[in-house]
C-alpha cells in the first residue's frame, strides 16, 4: 500500500505597513554564507516588531514583521558597513574603538526603537518590500511594544524559516539601504522629544 505524502503551499505574507512606528527588536539571525548579486556574504538578519493596528495578515490574523539584512561586519570608522550605521543611528552614538573590536548583536533583542518604513517594489513591480529607511532612539515617553508570548526565535525552531509568520525576503535582492551600492543615504526624522538615558548597546 502506498504511504503518499505532500507538501503544504506556502502562505504569503504582505508587507508589513509603511509609515513611522515604535518598535522592537525581536530576534538576531545568523545566515551563514549567503550567496548575492555582489558574491556570497556573510549575512545576519534582525526583526523588528511594532504591534501596529494593521500590521497583521488579512486572513489568518498573524503579525507582520520587519526583517533588517546586513553584512556580518561592522567595517570601520572610516569605511562603515551598512550595519555599523544602522546601529550607530539606533543608539545615537559611534562605536568606540574598543566596542567595535567585538560587538554583541544579542544584545539588541528586547530593545526598543523607532523606525520609519517604506515600501520598494522590484524593478517589474512583481513584489512589494518593506524597509527600513531609518531608524533612532525611543523619543522619550514612548514605549516599545513587547513582543509577541508565543514568538519563537528564528536559532530555536524546529521547522523551516520559510514557514514562520513573516514577510518573505530574499536576501540577494534590492536592498535598501542594505550594502547595494548608489542608494542614497537615509534621513532620520527627529523626535519629538529628547531621547531616554543610554540604551543597553
Amino acid at each position: 500500500m502506498a504511504i503518499n505524502v505532500s507538501g503544504s503551499a506556502a502562505i504569503s505574507y504582505p508587507p508589513h505597513p509603511a509609515g513611522q512606528f515604535a518598535a522592537v527588536c525581536i530576534d538576531v539571525a545568523d545566515l551563514g554564507m549567503v550567496e548575492t548579486t555582489w558574491g556570497p556574504k556573510h549575512r545576519v538578519k534582525l526583526r523588528f516588531y511594532t504591534g501596529a493596528p494593521g500590521a497583521v495578515h488579512p486572513d489568518n490574523g498573524d503579525p507582520l514583521f520587519v526583517d533588517d539584512y546586513h553584512n556580518m561586519t561592522l567595517g570601520s570608522a572610516e569605511k562603515p558597513s551598512n550595519l555599523r550605521k544602522r546601529l550607530e543611528a539606533w543608539r545615537g552614538k559611534p562605536f568606540t574603538p574598543e566596542e567595535e573590536k567585538l560587538f554583541d548583536l544579542e544584545s539588541l533583542i528586547g530593545v526598543g526603537c523607532y523606525l520609519q518604513l517604506v515600501h520598494n517594489q522590484l524593478l517589474d513591480g512583481s513584489k512589494t518590500y518593506c524597509n527600513i529607511q531609518s531608524i533612532m532612539r525611543l523619543p522619550s515617553g514612548v514605549a516599545a511594544p513587547n513582543a509577541p508570548a508565543d514568538y519563537v526565535r528564528q536559532q530555536d525552531r524546529e521547522y523551516d524559516d520559510a514557514a514562520a509568520p513573516a514577510a518573505p525576503a530574499a536576501p540577494d535582492l534590492p536592498e535598501w539601504p542594505q550594502d547595494a551600492p548608489g542608494q542614497p543615504a537615509a534621513t532620520p526624522t527627529p523626535p519629538l522629544t529628547e531621547p531616554d538615558d543610554d540604551l543597553p548597546f
